[in-house]
């Protein structure tokens, strides 16, 4: 479904963005600059451009009616609920859950299980990275009731180009960690293939023009030159990790199905040979 370009300043709903890193400040900065009521919260510090729009107190976050949640996985998601920042502790809240981060299937049962039901959670994990992000041009899988999703989708269609309502809820982060998992498959074999290419001696600039004009197009491949984190071997802590947990999220929604190439998968990423200067 593309994306509409008309003015959202009808849309009455004040957002509140929480988890303003790579992919949540852009989004915040977006919604803004459509007309949005919007606001963001992060434990960190923020980039200078979405500085005037954050909320200094967590306790403000309950004053939203739309919570846009874009932390980094499911115990930051706790912390943000229910634990340190509290906005869900007592059962209000927010009216409306909107879970952007990338978790298992079975996080959002829970939060459907743990939050009163007029309380509306919608999943939409979205895919396209901090590039998509800046220019509003994401990719959103939504999982959710079909009123949810239709009041919600102004906010969608301010941030994304193609979106997707893929069915009831939960099946939006099912279709988002499976397609996780076959793009956590590209990176290691677009990374490995140019290494392998730079020891045999071949351009590597080269190959990359073959690979995005043959069989071995990939949206990682296609895309080094603008993905900020393409070049990064593994650290828990940066967008690899990240991936590494998107893996995890996904064979944890189809664990009976895990096999020797799932473990061989995770140990590729922990091992990403470097990535090649040409």
């Amino acid at each position: 479904m593309a994306r509409t370009h008309t003015s959202q300043t009808s849309f009455a709903s004040h957002i509140t963005v929480a988890g303003c890193g790579e992919m949540g400040a852009p989004m915040l900065a977006a919604l803004h600059k459509a007309g949005f009521s919007a606001d963001g919260f992060d434990v960190t510090s923020v980039n200078a451009t979405i500085k005037p729009l954050m909320l200094s107190d967590s306790r403000d976050i309950s004053r939203a009616d739309i919570l846009m949640v874009v932390v980094r996985d499911k115990h930051q998601i706790h912390e943000l609920l229910f634990d340190h920042q509290c906005v869900y502790a007592d059962g209000s809240g927010p009216k409306t859950l909107i879970v952007s981060s990338t978790v298992a299937p079975d996080v959002i049962h829970d939060l459907r299980q743990r939050l009163p039901l007029s309380i509306a959670i919608v999943d939409a994990p979205m895919s396209g990275a901090p590039h998509a992000a800046e220019q509003a041009t994401l990719s959103y899988m939504l999982g959710g009731a079909e009123a949810d999703i239709k009041r919600l989708m102004p906010i969608f269609q301010a941030l994304g180009e193609k979106i997707t309502h893929v069915g009831p809820l939960g099946s939006g982060m099912m279709a988002k960690v499976l397609n996780n998992y076959v793009a956590a498959c590209s990176v290691v074999a677009v990374r490995r293939s140019l290494a392998r290419a730079r020891v045999a001696g071949l351009d590597t600039a080269v190959l990359k023009k073959i690979m995005s004009a043959s069989s071995g197009a990939t949206w990682y491949g296609d895309n080094l030159e603008r993905i900020s984190w393409a070049s990064q071997t593994y650290d828990p802590g940066n967008t690899i990790g990240i991936i590494e947990k998107d893996v995890k999220c996904a064979l944890e929604a189809a664990a009976s199905d895990t096999d020797d190439f799932d473990d061989a998968l995770l140990e590729a990423l922990r091992k990403l040979p470097a990535y090649p200067s040409d």
